[in-house]
């Protein structure tokens, strides 16, 4: 799939095949449909700040939700993410779910500070021990009214240890609650682990209480 002409080849859930590279050139991309992404894929752009996905305010977040019993790998780089806003649901501008997931070079942020997200990014393994996250050079600034900036989280009977976040910048950020790098376990029994180095956090404002970093198990 090349949306290099346009975005037409894209804009429907379910119009990528296996292995796909989504490659979008410079430009503003409106995307507001919340598609899941189920198979592997590969969405490339021309860099930060060239490549801009605009949710427009919206509900929207891209998805991968693998429910293969196997992993699959996805892979964002070289573009900005921004107007995500809470409405219903659990909003994220990346969500992904049970993939080897790899994020370089990508942008976050928001050009309306009444716009609000539960999560940056959020990565998490409930049924595949294999899930990893790789993210570097992301470059998190200037949204308000969420809770975390990249989460981590697995369940009972799971473990959710091979995950690196590093060489990141988040700054300019308010969070109402949560915290800005978190690692969690949802009831009792999982395990997840990671390794967090070479970041900046600068200016982040907590509004009702969290903090920088976490880890946590949940019953």
């Amino acid at each position: 799939l090349n949306a290099a002409s346009n975005q037409s080849g894209c804009a429907g859930a379910g119009a990528y095949g296996a292995g796909d590279t989504i490659d979008l050139p410079a430009g503003t991309f409106p995307y507001a449909d919340a598609a899941v992404l189920t198979v592997p894929a590969t969405i490339h752009g021309a860099g930060m700040g060239q490549t801009i996905v605009d949710y427009g305010g919206n509900n929207a977040g891209l998805r991968w939700q693998n429910t293969s019993g196997t992993v699959k790998s996805a892979l964002i780089r070289d573009l900005s993410f921004i107007d995500a806003n809470f409405v219903s649901g659990n909003s994220a501008y990346i969500n992904v779910n049970n993939v080897a997931f790899t994020m370089r070079n990508v942008e976050f942020y928001s050009t309306n500070s009444s716009y609000s997200t539960q999560s940056v990014v959020t990565v998490h393994a409930d049924a595949i021990d294999t899930a990893s996250s790789l993210i570097e050079k992301i470059y998190v600034h200037n949204i308000a009214n969420m809770n975390n900036v990249v989460r981590h989280y697995t369940s009972a009977g799971h473990s959710f240890t091979n995950n690196i976040l590093r060489n990141s910048v988040i700054s300019s950020v308010t969070q109402n609650q949560g915290t800005t790098i978190s690692f969690a376990v949802y009831d009792d029994g999982g395990t997840i682990g990671g390794e967090v180095y070479n970041n900046s956090i600068q200016d982040a404002i907590f509004t009702v209480g969290g903090g920088v970093f976490a880890a946590e198990a949940t019953a």
